[in-house]
């Protein structure tokens, strides 16, 4: 029995993992990263009661996951059944192990026996805890969009497919930016990973927050969350689309504040540019002006732009003027044609074209 602090008042329920299905599993990212944390926090709590630090050893090219390897065995009938039944080898193919099946098999036997089996029963209640209040805590989820894939397909695993990325594997593009991750679980990885996608697939109309994505995922991985939350929108996998703003609502007196100052104070002191509806404070130009000055009046960036347009225009004449009066393009290709028709439309009047291949 364990306590249920999900209500008000303190009720007695039977621990569900006394009879657990493990091949039930439910197939959530969510779930299993809360599994996950409560995994690891019941095996470093043992084994730093027995005096030792639990540190996770490495084969080949990857360290091996303790949470998928224990798993593994206990979907597999526990570990007495995987050994009569030299299942360990699939289980290093799950691990994405790089060494031979039957190396990779041994090692993680003498690693379930060494680490996990003295402390198996533990682990089991965690794991069972987890997924109970995991469940009694979710509200259902949205169903993902219609799609042609088969209905027993989990969400994520739809939502993963139409953001076009693998399902249980990285691509070369998250290997090179999450390998640290990637050398110590994967599984964790693509858990948190798919999470996020399938937020963004519920409602696609709808930004994902890092406040939502981290809602209800362990503080450990709570910064892994919010990498791979820029990650995803950085590559336009989620957060992608004309999302509409709610736009701002003015109030009647709200007056639009001094481009100079940034002040809404003194509105009859404020002249607005004739150019670009720009207010100005009098006393914020420069000089200073005493009173509205009648007829049109342009900002100074309005001047500036309008004196920039003119003095490029003089510019242009002035060079044109300065050229020699014959303008001679070596080559009738569509490149020579091109900068001929370019120079007669800026006011070269004499330009000859040059070709010395014979044209039909």
């Amino acid at each position: 029995f364990f306590f249920d602090s999900l209500f008000d008042g303190l009720i007695m329920v039977p621990n569900p993992m006394s009879q657990c299905d493990w091949e039930a599993i439910p197939n959530d990212p969510l779930v299993r990263l809360r599994a996950r944390h409560s995994f690891c926090q019941c095996l470093n709590s043992h084994w730093e009661a027995q005096g030792k630090k639990f540190k996770a050893p490495q084969l080949g090219w990857k360290s091996i996951d303790p949470f998928v390897v224990f798993i593994k065995v206990k979907a597999g009938g526990g570990i007495e059944k995987v050994r009569q039944d030299r299942a360990f080898q699939p289980i290093t193919a799950a691990l994405r192990m790089a060494h031979s099946a039957t190396a990779s098999g041994n090692a993680l036997r003498v690693f379930y026996e060494k680490w996990l089996a003295p402390c198996e029963k533990l682990l089991d209640n965690a794991i069972g805890m987890s997924l109970h209040q995991t469940s009694a805590q979710r509200i259902a989820p949205l169903p993902c969009v219609d799609s042609a894939f088969g209905s027993n397909m989990a969400a994520a695993d739809h939502a993963a497919i139409r953001a076009r990325l693998l399902v249980n594997e990285v691509d070369a593009e998250e290997m090179a930016e999450f390998a640290e991750e990637v050398f110590y679980s994967t599984d964790l990885f693509l858990d948190v990973r798919n999470h996020i996608l399938q937020l963004w697939y519920k409602d696609c109309t709808q930004r994902v927050r890092l406040e939502a994505a981290m809602e209800h995922v362990p503080v450990p991985y709570q910064l892994l969350v919010h990498r791979v939350v820029r990650h995803l929108e950085r590559r336009g996998s989620i957060n992608f689309g004309c999302i509409p703003l709610p736009p701002r609502v003015l109030q009647d007196d709200d007056d639009p504040p001094c481009v100079k100052c940034g002040s809404r104070e003194n509105p009859e002191e404020t002249v607005l540019c004739d150019g670009c509806d720009a207010p100005w404070h009098l006393f914020c130009l420069e000089p200073p002006l005493h009173e509205v000055p009648p007829g049109d009046w342009f900002c100074p960036q309005c001047e500036r732009q309008k004196s920039n347009s003119t003095s490029s225009a003089q510019k242009l004449q002035e060079a044109i003027h300065s050229y020699p009066q014959k303008v001679v393009v070596l080559g009738a290709g569509m490149a020579g044609l091109g900068a001929a028709r370019h120079l007669r439309h800026l006011g070269f009047q004499n330009v000859e074209v040059v070709e010395a291949r014979s044209r039909v």
